[in-house]
């Protein structure tokens, strides 16, 4: 048997563990300021509208890559209804999206009303398989006499299935959980208003894409999301 000094080893697991990285698959589009990536949104009712999202900046720090963007909702026929936060990380294991991103955050707030925001991660291992429970996560907002949260709750890679996106066949990860989602309107003397809905939310990812479709079901219906 072949021994190797514990310098050549050191030199050797640096070698490896070089190729290891630099050959890490993430969702490239995400990492280029200026970038669009777009989704349509189909309703139970058959009424369609698109999310545009648009990376505004790509800021590498501590071995991580934090993204930010804005996510434009059109109508069918092209025109910016609401324009949302969006905010994203990646590391050399995980691909990670704010679960604030899902609450729908507005960007056009008043000085008057300036959010308070929290938020958790959505973790996507890029080595997932088949059976693996993911952490789960939530996210809150409070601005004005209005509160809104949302969680992410029994997080499971279920299989491996073929999404089609943009004509091209894609192996994804099937991931399921129950997403429950808050709301509290205060109005003072007046009474306050809660809202309480819960939802079966199925996401589809590719780690050189990220979430390419998702579903989410709830007593009133099936939304679903395609990348397009």
């Amino acid at each position: 048997m072949r021994y190797f000094s514990p310098v050549t080893f050191a030199f050797m697991s640096l070698i490896f563990l070089g190729f290891s990285v630099a050959g890490i698959v993430q969702p490239d589009s995400y990492f280029h300021q200026g970038a669009k990536i777009e989704f349509r949104i189909t309703a139970d009712n058959g009424a369609k509208s698109y999310s545009e999202i648009q990376i505004k900046d790509v800021l590498v720090q501590n071995g991580r890559t934090i993204i930010t963007a804005q996510d434009q909702r059109k109508d069918d026929q092209g025109k910016t209804t609401l324009v949302y936060r969006m905010r994203y990380i990646a590391d050399s294991t995980n691909w990670c999206v704010s679960a604030l991103n899902h609450l729908n955050s507005s960007m056009l707030y008043s000085s008057n009303n300036i959010p308070v925001l929290k938020s958790d991660s959505l973790v996507y291992p890029y080595a997932m398989k088949a059976g693996d429970t993911l952490l789960p996560a939530k996210a809150s907002e409070v601005v004005s006499n209005t509160t809104r949260s949302i969680e992410f709750l029994h997080r499971k890679v279920v299989g491996v299935e073929s999404v089609t996106v943009g004509g091209e066949s894609l192996s994804a990860f099937r991931i399921t959980c129950t997403m429950n989602t808050h709301s509290l309107v205060d109005y003072g003397g007046l009474g306050a208003i809660n809202t309480d809905l819960s939802y079966e939310y199925t996401e589809w990812f590719v780690p050189s894409k990220g979430i390419v479709k998702s579903e989410r079901i709830s007593q009133t219906g099936k939304t679903s999301v395609i990348q397009q």
